[in-house]
């Protein structure tokens, strides 16, 4: 069950050790397609996708050693780039053509066309922006959501904040209605475990996971 940070409520999830992932999923509004100007509108719909879908991806560093043998290693951080949707060039090997998004978003139905589909998208094909582990999982959720509307208030009001917490950098990521979490339990009667060996579990499982996908909005 995928829940809206801004629809979440305190029992929506399961008072149980687990794991918890939150998903971005970017939505286009229909002001931005600019129905009546179709060469504002390519634009726009290209300024959307460059900040929603692709910049955020910009930011994204690991810090990695490798080693060079003979007890060298080089230590650094790797960042993960992306070129402007403008930039690629697109191929159609079936109509034996190439082509810039430019050149499609020009017409308004194709923009609306993508915008439906791109809000349709099942959540499976969204970025998981942060992975966390919990031995409550409901109680802590709720906390980020906390955390998540504490610092829109307080972003509101031109405030001084701290990014120590998942909820408030999210507050400076993306707006409440494109952010999903899912979980999954841990549940020690189901595997026999005792409540700790089913914690423990849950910690190493969120580490691999952290591993594999390394959220862009992870721990820092």
């Amino acid at each position: 069950m995928f829940k809206r940070l801004d629809e979440i409520v305190e029992g929506d999830f399961n008072a149980k050790p687990g794991i918890y992932t939150f998903y971005y999923k970017p939505r286009i509004a229909t002001y931005d397609l600019y129905e009546d100007d179709n060469k504002l509108g390519a634009e726009e719909l290209m300024n959307q996708i460059d900040d929603k879908f692709i910049n955020p991806l910009n930011s994204k560093k690991h810090k990695n050693k490798i080693d060079m043998g003979y007890e060298t290693k080089l230590e650094g951080e790797v960042t993960y780039s992306n070129r402007t949707i403008r930039e690629k060039s697109f191929a159609n090997k079936i109509a034996g053509s190439s082509f810039k998004a430019v050149d499609i978003y020009k017409e308004f139905k194709v923009r609306k066309a993508f915008r439906n589909i791109v809000n349709d998208l099942e959540h499976f094909f969204s970025a998981p922006i942060y992975i966390g582990v919990s031995h409550n999982v409901d109680e802590r959720i709720v906390q980020h959501r906390s955390d998540y509307f504490e610092t829109k208030d307080l972003l509101s009001k031109s405030a001084q904040i701290s990014d120590d917490s998942f909820g408030a950098r999210a507050a400076n990521f993306a707006l409440a209605e494109e952010l999903f979490v899912k979980a999954h339990y841990f549940d020690a009667d189901e595997y026999e475990l005792s409540k700790k060996q089913a914690y423990d579990l849950a910690i190493i499982t969120e580490w691999i996971i952290q591993q594999q996908y390394k959220p862009i909005l992870g721990i820092k």
